[in-house]
Formats: structure tokens, C-alpha cells, sequence
């Protein structure tokens, strides 16, 4: 019994042992292309000098520069907060305030509420619907 279970113990260390022995003498492996040599690393991989890396992390830092906004724009946000800000504390209904809006400033310039007709807004409505449910019978 005891002969039987070293001639197992025996087999097993060999089994482990037998694929590290196979190996290439100077340990790449398989994976190794005996062809292919050490090559320079791509432009993009290359390491950054400490000018370069200086450079990023001040472009990181510093928050984006922006334009300032041309007077009427500014005027229309600040009219706009008014607005918005009397509307939350009850001194006008939200309807009054759009009418107040649009009466100084006229319709909102991104949108197209104001350049379609009723007939083609339903228009709209009802082409968006249909490919709405088209979508869902895909």
C-alpha cells in the first residue's frame, strides 16, 4: 500500500514537473517570437519628458478659457433669472413671466416653438409617435 502510494505521489510530481522542464532553456515560453527582437516603443508610448509633463499638468489644472458672453446674452440671463426667481416665490404665475420674456426679448432663439404653425407641430407630434412604435415593432 504504502509502495503503491509513492509510485502515485511519484507520477504526479512528474506530471506537475514535465511541462516546466519542456520549456525554452532561456524562459520566454511559446508566446516568444524567435524572430522578433526588442523594437523602439511607438511614438505614443514613448515616456515624456519632465517639459512635457509639466506642460499637462498646467493644462489640466487651469479650467478652460472662455469668452465672455456678448452684453444682450448676459442681459437675457439676468432678465431670465429675474424672472425664474419671482416665479419659485409666487409674485407671478410661470405663464406671466414666459409673456414678460417674450415680450422684451421675443421667442427663446434656440428653440422652434415659435417658428412652426399648430398644424405643423401636431404634424411633428404624430410623425414622432409613429416612429416611436416602428421602433418597437423591430
Amino acid at each position: 500500500m504504502r509502495a503503491a502510494f509513492l509510485a502515485l505521489c511519484l507520477l504526479a510530481g512528474v506530471a506537475v514537473a514535465l511541462p516546466a522542464l519542456a520549456q525554452p532553456p532561456d524562459g520566454r515560453g511559446r508566446e516568444a517570437h524567435p524572430h522578433r527582437e526588442r523594437v523602439a516603443p511607438a511614438p505614443w508610448r514613448r515616456p515624456m519628458d519632465p517639459e512635457e509633463r509639466r506642460r499637462l499638468r498646467e493644462d489640466l489644472a487651469a479650467p478652460p478659457a472662455r469668452d465672455a458672453p456678448a452684453p444682450a446674452q448676459e442681459e437675457r440671463w439676468r432678465e431670465a433669472h429675474r424672472l425664474r426667481e419671482e416665479v419659485r416665490s409666487g409674485r407671478l404665475t410661470r405663464e406671466e413671466a414666459m409673456r414678460a420674456y417674450r415680450e422684451r426679448f421675443g421667442a427663446h432663439p434656440g428653440g422652434r416653438h415659435g417658428r412652426l404653425a399648430p398644424e405643423e407641430r401636431e404634424q411633428l407630434r404624430r410623425d414622432v409617435l409613429e416612429a416611436s412604435r416602428d421602433l418597437e415593432r423591430r
